[in-house]
């Protein structure tokens, strides 16, 4: 079984593994089909559920946990969360210019005008489809399609009927127009950055088991932990090649891990230490 099987296969379970621990990497592979890395601190391992249950007396000593799961959450007007008010300050002239907005979520209509210029460009610098195993997985990656801005024009001007990163719930479209959508005057609609870059990550479903695990029902829509800190890899390392400030918009929740505010920070910011987020130390924007 290749990586990218084992990555998808329900009878695979991750397990986030904390790399900084005394257990050595080389001893942890062993129970692994495939491994990849988040960050410094965080790794996840892709084992075989039934070698994991059925020997747990083999298993590696080490710092691992299981992924929480994670949900689309409601989304609010521009206006009442008081952008607006925001974009009219002429002093600061706030409209996302040289900045990259990363979203991690349900998939996005690529064809929507809300993510074109006016000269019907696509404002998506990047996506990286993590359903889509039929192209080429991100330098570093194991599995999903990445596709460039050079690719989404292609299809666009081509006039392709099935694109990538496809949004079946249309919450990921509506979270991305709300904080990245060009103007549309016609319908008095602007997003909140309108001309900053858009990344963007459709993240493949939890598993099955997981949702067994979690009891989560079949039929309802839920992430994986895993998939949500690769997502925030990818979209940190594509800021740093192209030189720009990177904010990360999460417009998911989860029930796991404490309810105090001050858990939970894993999947934002695998590897942020004393120095904050990569993405706060590179060059600003407007």
């Amino acid at each position: 079984m290749t990586c990218r099987e084992a990555i998808l296969s329900n009878d695979y379970i991750d397990l986030i593994w904390k790399t900084d621990t005394v257990s050595s990497m080389e001893d942890s592979l062993l129970y692994a089909q495939c491994v990849q890395r988040v960050s410094s601190l965080f790794t996840v391992f892709y084992v075989e559920r039934e070698r994991l249950f059925g020997a747990r007396q083999s298993l590696p000593v080490g710092d691992f946990t299981g992924m929480a799961c994670y949900a689309p959450m409601e989304t609010e007007s521009l206006e009442k969360s008081g952008i607006y008010a925001i974009q009219r300050q002429p002093a600061l002239e706030l409209s996302g210019e040289k900045v990259i907005i990363g979203f991690l979520d349900s998939g996005i209509a690529l064809e929507q005008e809300v993510f074109r210029t006016g000269s019907g460009r696509s404002r998506v610098l990047a996506l990286w489809d993590q359903t889509d195993q039929s192209g080429t997985a991100p330098e570093g990656f194991l599995y999903g399609s990445v596709y460039t801005s050079t690719d989404i024009d292609r299809m666009l001007t081509e006039g392709w009927e099935e694109l990538p990163g496809r949004d079946e719930s249309g919450h990921g479209t509506k979270v991305a127009s709300s904080a990245a959508g060009s103007p549309l005057f016609d319908m008095d609609f602007t997003g909140a950055a309108p001309e900053a870059q858009i990344a963007f990550v459709k993240l493949k479903e939890a598993k099955p088991f997981m949702r067994e695990m979690q009891r989560i029902p079949q039929d309802v829509v839920a992430y994986e932990e895993a998939d949500l800190m690769l997502a925030i890899r990818w979209l940190d390392e594509l800021a740093s090649q192209e030189g720009k400030p990177l904010v990360i918009c999460i417009a998911l929740g989860s029930n796991a891990g404490g309810h105090t505010g001050g858990d939970g920070t894993r999947a934002v910011s695998p590897d942020a230490g004393a120095e904050g987020r990569p993405g706060d130390r590179r060059g600003g924007g407007k």
